[in-house]
Order: C-alpha cells, then structure tokens, then sequence
C-alpha cells in the first residue's frame, strides 16, 4: 500500500488528547482533502456521527471509528471560521457572523514537486484574505 503522509508542527504545549478528534480529523481532511482517494485512515478514531456525515456528503471512508465517541459539541462561545480561497468562499463569508476568522491554506500540489510553476495566481487570495482581516 503506498500511503501520503504530511506533518502538521504544532505548539510544543500542544497534546493530541486537548483536541476533539472530529475537530482533528476536519483540519487534517480540509489540508488533504483534494489529493486523496476514496478512504481517509487516520490515528485517531472519530465519532460515528462525524464518519457518517462525512461519508454522506463526500462518498468516502474515514476509519477508524470510536463508537464510544460523543459528537463534538462547539462551546457558547465559540467563534465561526472559514477556509476562505476567494471565490464561493467570500459568499459564505458575507453570511457568517462578521467576527468569522478566515483562513487561506496555500496548498503545494504533489505534482508541483519537481517546480514546475502553477498557473494559479494566489494573490488575490493572500490580499482578500488581508483586507477582509482588517475590515471586519
């Protein structure tokens, strides 16, 4: 089986167990998400809830499972954010709350590896991302 690994560094107070795993498994599918196939193998377990919506929306397996696993729950006063790319994204930004924090993952496509250069210009991206920061 040729598996894709990725590191994620994290602060050095930071513990695997001081975070929901469904809230783990949704950072780790928004990074992965366009370059993986139809199953999503994770250390971690989610809860049945979380691998039951993924699956309906997406088609794909997301194992392990901890069936023992409550949903997670977000606090009273939890704040919204977005994965913003500057497209749809600033649509559902206009329907969120105005205190969303955004978020821009500049992907680097594995087959970008060898420097071939991308046609996609992430500028817009970076100065939308910026301004709507500063504006909201």
């Amino acid at each position: 089986m040729d598996m894709k690994t990725i590191q994620i560094h994290m602060p050095k107070d930071w513990t695997l167990s001081s975070i929901h795993s469904d809230l783990l498994a949704l950072a780790t599918i928004s990074i992965i998400y366009p370059f993986c196939g139809p199953e999503i193998h994770l250390p971690i377990g989610v809860s049945k809830y979380f691998e039951k919506q993924f699956n309906q929306f997406t088609g794909k397996n997301i194992p392990p499972v901890n069936n023992s696993l409550s949903p997670r729950k977000a606090k009273e006063n939890a704040v919204s954010a977005l994965t913003y790319s500057g497209g749809d994204s600033t649509a559902a930004m206009l329907l969120l709350p105005p205190d969303t924090h955004l978020f821009y993952f500049d992907r680097i496509h594995p087959n970008n590896r060898n420097k071939r250069k991308s046609k996609l210009n992430k500028e817009p991206a970076y100065y939308a991302s910026d301004f709507f920061g500063k504006a909201r």
